[in-house]
């Protein structure tokens, strides 16, 4: 009998046999496994998930296995990052109004912390700005600038979002506020005519990693910044906390530099308990060693809450090192807000239930009564379910207004830009994105969105697949393992937790446990071999 609860942070899967699901046992090459081992000095099992990740050499491997600082890229590779360093040095030095601007979401959240916290060491002058997700919607706002306008604000630097803000961005200019953007979304058929746009996926842009999160290019301006100025770099590492929060929650890939920020970050979190994130760890009541999982599934939708169902400005103030602010009284504010999205997101997914014909490729349903801070979160549930790309749109004045999530294998950026015609705005990611039409161009809109879906359906797996990466005996399944496969760790997209199975199980027996029985408890009777 199997009771190891050490084995429990492992989020050990557990699959049971289901027609809906096609088993996929990795296949490796006898050779390069031989190699791999040899050349390292590891195990066959490690050799297998090393190769996996296409990690072969010593150089490689120590890498992965010990990120650090060394290894971080040159952040004056990034387009245009000698002018945002310049033109921020100049308002700093000359005193001039800086607005910090962000996402409503927790790459925005953390990205507006970071940045606020870092210029507040060298001026006053300084104040933040989120939009109000129902009335200012997504991206740089009209709103924003004029409120920028009539408080003197000389300088704005727009996180998480930008890159498709060509109009707003003219209108800034021509009341001659400057604007640095930093953003990591696809770039449109033009670029803001800012005073500096910083995106690793802007065309024209040789940084060499294009994955960052938002809040990751907000970082390199200010390392950058560090680095121009001949200040320490222990005024910014103090912010890989945030940077952890940020590439974990916003799903980008956690390879390469994502996983320095990742693997830093959470030594930051589970080693610094004077920070606010302390608090909220503690409300949480995460009583063992933070990990990726849990910034995922409890830290991470308690700070988009706030941006969900109120304002996005309660997030920020969770995370600012200011002694004035009752941090308790907020972080206990944003637990409300997720107990209440809770609600609304049950009663919303049952209702887009009803409203889906699951006949079709694609997923469009709509409802005016539905929140539009919690549509982004149903269609990822739905896409959950059905396998299928969903958008999940509400009302909001004359627009349709909602998100999109894809099933994987399908781009569902490339899709809407060939329904753009019937689109009044949109922008994202290959996976996920947002979008308003005229409630007139609806219908035509979802037969040409299952148009295209249908033409790339071929991409998408009927059947939910399940990659198992070993076949272990039950011998193995011990703390060993277990050790050695967090070394692996912090485990996301790009770096997915090792799936091993066992064909050794007598018996399995489940029982729900917990408040409101959310969780699972498990026994394994198994074949050990004799001692």
């Amino acid at each position: 009998m199997i009771q190891n609860s050490k084995l429990t942070p492992l989020n050990l899967t557990v699959f049971l046999l289901m027609d809906n699901f096609n088993w996929i046992i990795r296949n490796y090459l006898i050779d390069e496994i031989q190699n791999i081992s040899c050349n390292l000095g590891v195990k066959d099992y490690v050799a297998k998930l090393l190769n996996i990740r296409q990690i072969k050499n010593k150089d490689a491997a120590k890498i992965f296995f010990n990120p650090s600082i060394s290894n971080l890229i040159d952040p004056f590779l990034m387009k245009s990052m000698y002018e945002a360093v310049e033109r921020l040095s100049i308002a700093i030095n000359q005193n001039e109004k800086i607005m910090i601007y962000g996402d409503y979401d927790v790459d925005g959240i953390t990205s507006v912390a970071m940045t606020y916290m870092f210029i507040n060491k060298f001026t006053d002058n300084i104040e933040f700005y989120i939009p109000d997700r129902n009335k200012e919607g997504y991206g740089i706002s009209i709103e924003s600038i004029n409120y920028a306008k009539s408080n003197n604000v000389n300088l704005i630097i727009a996180l998480d979002c930008g890159i498709k803000s060509c109009e707003e961005v003219s209108y800034a200019k021509a009341k001659k506020i400057d604007y640095i953007i930093c953003d990591h979304h696809e770039q449109g058929k033009e670029i803001p005519d800012a005073l500096a746009v910083l995106n690793p996926k802007r065309k024209d842009c040789n940084y060499p990693f294009k994955h960052l999160s938002g809040c990751g290019v907000g970082f390199k301006l200010i390392h950058a910044y560090c680095i121009s100025n001949n200040l320490s770099f222990d005024l910014v590492r103090e912010y890989f906390d945030l940077l952890a929060i940020s590439v974990i929650a916003d799903m980008v890939p956690l390879i390469d530099e994502n996983r320095t920020f990742a693997f830093l970050g959470l030594l930051e979190i589970n080693n610094s308990r004077n920070k606010p994130i302390s608090y909220i760890i503690k409300s949480l009541n995460i009583e063992n060693k933070v990990l990726s999982e849990d910034i995922s599934y409890r830290i991470a939708p308690l700070l988009n809450s706030s941006g969900r169902l109120s304002s996005a400005e309660i997030g920020v103030k969770a995370l600012l090192y200011d002694r004035k602010v009752n941090s308790y009284a907020i972080i206990k504010s944003l637990i409300d807000l997720n107990n209440q999205r809770k609600e609304i997101q049950k009663k919303t997914l049952s209702e887009a239930d009803l409203a889906l014909n699951s006949s079709k490729n694609s997923i469009i349903v709509f409802s005016e009564k539905w929140h539009k801070g919690i549509v982004g979160i149903i269609a990822s549930n739905l896409v959950d379910k059905y396998n299928k790309p969903s958008i999940v749109l509400t009302q909001e004045k004359n627009n349709l207004v909602g998100s999109a999530r894809t099933a994987k294998g399908i781009n569902v950026l490339e899709i809407l830009d060939k329904c753009s015609l019937f689109l009044t705005k949109y922008g994202g990611h290959k996976s996920a994105a947002g979008l308003s039409l005229t409630s007139d161009k609806l219908n035509k809109f979802k037969d040409l969105f299952e148009e295209e879906v249908g033409k790339v359906s071929n991409e998408l797996t009927k059947d939910k697949q399940i990659t198992i990466d070993l076949t272990l005996s039950i011998d193995e399944i011990n703390d060993v393992l277990y050790r050695t496969t967090m070394r692996f760790a912090p485990f996301g997209l790009g770096n997915k937790a090792p799936v091993f199975c066992t064909n050794e199980i007598n018996n399995f027996k489940l029982s729900l446990v917990g408040n409101n029985n959310i969780h699972l408890k498990g026994t394994v009777i198994g074949k050990f071999k004799s001692k």
